[in-house]
């Protein structure tokens, strides 16, 4: 009995040590996804472990998973490598094996359902770019239970010369409220500007092509279990051309609107300013704008330039848009003065040239602001226009204070009528009015008629009323 269970655990511990030998030989494994049935906004998770891991994962072709998932590979430990993937449409998605070394992960299927409560859409992107544009990724969310908050959020870029920058906006851009919410978020590239690209283009060969992929922001929707949905952009790629070589790399690119304002009349010595603002769309900066005042007229003295710079995230994209304020003075007005002007000067500013690139036609672009006319007085002209001002104000203001006192008079007159209790007091209400509209003493009712009428003209009204009096006063 003893001898048979000796030989019954000498069995075993051979046979458990061939399988484990056995084991040893064989490639590490991946365990597999959680689950194997998700909605749209839910992530999975999948875990790697084991010998050489991350020499092997180096190697992993993950682009069978990137095509139908996002992937977030920031878990990791010493011993282990945790993704998490999160769908990018719903549908069915069939994983082939990957394997790499002895890392491998098995085939698996996920069957991915829309999510009932999120509708999200995302734009196109252009398949290609100019150099130092800027490329804009929307996206519509529409949320049937209003009450969920919603936000987007991207991966910080390292900073690097050649690295895109990015803009997003971490809330909506717009909003609107009904039975359902509907938002709309914006994420915006600028793509980089690499001198050496457009230095490998002439005219003798074709265009260097690079791609450049685009920064994949997510939308985060706050579920009412507390969790979170996240809803990944589609990974992307855009073809950056180079300017043509004739042009400087440097060269600004997009859509851009010139404007200013300049007064037309200077006084002499007395500071003035101009306002020149450039506004750019899809342009990853904007255009240098050095002094654009005539620096060759010795009249001119030009004072530091103000500048002042915004950026503002829209439906439409990324727009930037800069402030120039150039104080200035006009000094002397013989160097510019013509013959005959009695002092006054007519003179003009010079014309504003700006080159940029437009990405929709592929040319050179000229925004153009025309030379302007302005007229220089000496400052005894406008003490002269200041006093006449004045006078014209005092005149304005004594002419309404005298339309007020015979509005108050009449107002004051009409009063005392409806006060009246007899005949006799209507008739020294009129004479009242009279003597204060200057009228003079009217002892008799046709003496106040002739008055009035010398004065004022004729009233039938008045006179019809005034007769009514004096036959009520002499009937008594």
């Amino acid at each position: 009995m003893v001898r048979s269970f000796k030989r019954f655990a000498q069995g075993v511990m051979r046979a458990g040590l061939m399988m484990l030998v056995g084991l040893t030989s064989l490639p590490v494994l991946a365990t597999q996804a959680e689950v194997r049935q998700i909605m749209l906004g839910e992530s999975v998770s999948i875990s790697l472990s084991g010998a050489e891991l991350f020499s092997d994962y180096a190697q992993l072709d993950l682009s069978p998973i990137q095509r139908h998932f996002h992937i977030d590979d920031t878990a990791q430990t010493s011993q282990r490598i945790r993704l998490r993937l999160t769908p990018l449409q719903a549908g069915r998605v069939d994983i082939p094996r990957i394997q790499a070394g002895n890392l491998v992960i098995p085939a698996q299927s996920y069957e991915v359902r829309d999510n009932p409560q999120v509708r999200i859409e995302w734009d196109a992107v252009p398949a290609s770019m100019w150099q130092g544009q800027t490329i804009t990724q929307r996206v519509k969310l529409v949320l049937s239970n209003p009450d969920l908050p919603a936000s987007m959020g991207a991966r910080e870029i390292s900073d690097t010369n050649n690295a895109p920058h990015q803009h997003y906006s971490a809330q909506p851009i717009s909003q609107t409220l009904a039975e359902t919410k509907s938002m709309a978020f914006v994420h915006v590239t600028q793509l980089p500007l690499d001198e050496n690209l457009s230095a490998t283009h002439t005219a003798h060969t074709a265009q260097t092509i690079q791609r450049v992929s685009l920064p994949q922001p997510w939308v985060q929707v706050q579920n009412q279990q507390g969790g979170r949905w996240l809803f990944y952009a589609p990974p992307r790629q855009v073809e950056l051309q180079p300017l043509p070589h004739y042009l400087p790399a440097d060269l600004a690119v997009g859509q851009f609107e010139l404007t200013i304002e300049r007064p037309f009349w200077h006084r002499l010595g007395e500071l003035h300013y101009q306002t020149l603002r450039i506004t750019g769309h899809q342009a990853n900066r904007l255009p240098l704008i050095v002094d654009w005042l005539d620096t060759s007229n010795p009249s001119l003295e030009r004072l530091q330039v103000q500048r002042q710079t915004e950026t503002a995230l829209t439906e439409a994209g990324l727009v930037l848009q800069q402030t120039l304020t150039q104080p200035y003075r006009l000094n002397k007005i013989k160097q510019i003065n013509q013959p005959g002007c009695c002092g006054f000067c007519l003179g003009q500013f010079a014309e504003i040239r700006l080159n940029v690139f437009e990405p929709e036609t592929g040319k050179l672009n000229t925004l153009v602001i025309p030379a302007q006319t302005y007229w220089l007085l000496p400052a005894w002209v406008y003490q002269i226009g200041w006093g006449l001002l004045i006078l014209l104000s005092a005149l304005m203001l004594w002419g309404l204070f005298k339309l007020g006192r015979v509005a108050g008079l009449w107002l004051r007159l009409h009063w005392q009528l409806h006060r009246a209790q007899t005949p006799q007091q209507q008739w020294q209400a009129y004479q009242n009015w009279a003597q204060q509209r200057g009228l003079g003493v009217c002892q008799t009712h046709q003496a106040w008629l002739n008055a009035y009428q010398a004065k004022f003209g004729d009233n039938p009204k008045l006179i019809n009323k005034l007769n009514q009096i004096n036959q009520a006063i002499y009937q008594r």
